[in-house]
């Protein structure tokens, strides 16, 4: 019976699984204990029919050694059983009836060796062989595994990074016909990529940039890249601007051309362009102002930049500003001020008709109002000021305010006038009514004296009367003499009768010009 051939020889010290398909124990003992007294610790399975072989194969073995001539079916079967399952285990043929002839079939059908039973000397080295052979074809094939699937994995990501860059892909060949495109060319030029290969990449290029294309394909070389600015033709026949890198690998057989990476640059383009005419819309507004502009580092005050409107307000040339701070020239006549614009400037981030003293470079002083708002200039925190000179516009402020409040005295002293001079002319009335009776000349006197002050009185609402409705004053001439004879017959009765008053009226006096009745006030 087959199983009794199976056994376990515990003796040795390399553990081997070993399948025999062999028909004779006596043999197959011969065998076991070469094996053994070759050092290995053998656990073996005997079979001699096919059916028995076929279901032995189905599992994992070391070694199978088998005889070329069995009862019921041939080595050469055993053989073809072995390569149709794929075993990976050395197949060597033990016999006593192999050619040479036959041996050599065995050879190229697959199996590792082949023995005579009369001479088995042989069966250790050829063993050992077999198991190393095996061993690095096993070590090989496991290697071949791992670099086909770090192969494909490291394809598979390639392929996942082309397809899902943003930039465009395109492998030209010496003409500039696309040999490959990436899916990003249908986002970005808006071509089908199956129907792609086949362009001219030349052809795709502006009029005006094939030229700087061509001489970076042609300049291109091996290992080297070379990038540009071109614009490129849209499927809706619109013009891209796309920036272009070139590496020339025609000499890498995987690939085999010129390799154009491009990414669309046409928004950043016009985005630049706006920034640049915004730019210089502000520089224009920034050196043509009437207003001064200033910019400033905001932690020591130190001009960048001021147009001429600063300079002719403060007197100071370009090159007397520029780098020096606004305390080192002493712009600030009160450094708290500035003090104030920046703590301001942190809290609301905006300074509005923030009043202000300038010293100009004379040492004159001008008030000034100030608008401000923090910037950054690279990493430097900066303030742009417009500063407006507001001196004049003050003094004017100021002498409305006057004429605003003499207009409002003017109106007060007309209407006391007004009320004034009904009262003098019931006292000047009451004055002519004594005059008309049988008065003493002394009384006589006296009204003589009330109506010449009342009619005084009358000059002088005459006067603010005038001043009050803006009436072009009349100026006459003042006789010096008559004033003094005035004040001879007014002033003895105010000073007392201890002090003498003498006057003495000159034969020519100088004449003078007075605004009507202004003297007697």
């Amino acid at each position: 019976m087959e199983n009794a051939g199976v056994g376990i020889a515990k003796i040795g010290r390399s553990p081997i699984r070993v399948l025999l398909i062999e028909d004779s124990l006596e043999d197959t003992e011969l065998i076991i204990r070469r094996l053994e007294k070759g050092g290995y610790e053998v656990d073996f399975e005997r079979v001699e029919s096919e059916p028995a072989a076929k279901a032995a194969l189905d599992r994992d073995w070391d070694l199978i050694l088998c005889d070329h001539t069995l009862p019921h079916f041939s080595g050469y079967n055993a053989l073809t059983i072995w390569k149709s399952k794929k075993c990976t285990a050395p197949f060597i043929f033990i016999s006593g009836t192999l050619g040479e002839q036959a041996a050599v079939e065995a050879l190229k059908q697959g199996a590792s060796d082949y023995l005579l039973k009369d001479n088995l000397t042989r069966l250790i080295p050829a063993v050992e062989r077999a198991l190393r052979e095996t061993k690095e074809h096993e070590e090989r094939e496991q290697e071949r595994v791992r670099s086909e699937k770090s192969l494909r994995t490291s394809e598979a990501r390639f392929r996942a990074l082309i397809e899902n860059s943003s930039d465009g892909i395109l492998v030209l060949n010496r003409q500039a016909d696309v040999l490959f495109s990436s899916s990003a060319v249908q986002r970005i030029l808006g071509y089908q990529t199956e129907g792609f290969a086949g362009h001219n990449f030349l052809d795709l290029t502006h009029p005006e940039d094939r030229h700087e294309a061509m001489l970076a394909f042609r300049d291109c070389a091996p290992g080297e890249a070379i990038t540009c600015k071109l614009r490129i033709r849209h499927a809706n026949w619109q013009w891209r601007v796309t920036e272009c890198v070139y590496s020339n690998l025609t000499e890498e057989p995987v690939i085999a051309g010129i390799v154009v990476n491009f990414r669309d640059i046409t928004e950043a383009c016009l985005s630049e362009d706006a920034l640049r005419k915004s730019e210089e819309k502000f520089s224009k507004s920034f050196r043509s102002s009437p207003l001064a502009f200033t910019i400033s580092t905001k932690g020591e005050g130190r001009y960048l930049d001021v147009n001429e409107a600063f300079l002719r307000m403060l007197g100071y040339r370009r090159h007397e500003i520029i780098g020096h701070s606004a305390l080192e020239l002493g712009v600030w006549a009160k450094p708290e001020e500035r003090e104030a614009l920046l703590h301001h400037l942190d809290k609301y981030q905006r300074v509005t008709a923030l009043r202000a003293t300038f010293k100009t470079k004379t040492g004159e002083l001008r008030e000034t109002e100030i608008a401000a708002e923090p910037i950054d200039l690279g990493s430097t925190p900066c303030v742009l000021a417009i500063t407006q000179d507001v001196t004049e516009t003050r003094r004017l402020e100021a002498q409305f305010r006057h004429a605003q409040k003499m207009e409002a005295v003017g109106q007060l002293a007309g209407g006391i006038a007004h009320d004034f001079n009904n009262l003098l002319m019931v006292m000047r009335s009451y004055a002519q009514m004594i005059e008309s009776e049988n008065a003493n000349s002394r009384i006589l006197n006296y009204t003589n004296r009330i109506v010449e002050a009342a009619d005084k009185a009358a000059g002088v609402t005459r006067q603010l009367l005038a001043f009050s409705r803006r009436q072009p004053q009349e100026l006459k001439t003042l006789d010096l003499n008559r004033v003094v004879r005035d004040f001879d017959t007014m002033l003895p009765g105010l000073i007392g009768e201890d002090i003498q008053l003498k006057s003495q009226p000159g034969l020519m006096a100088p004449s003078f010009f007075e605004i009507k009745d202004s003297l007697n006030r």
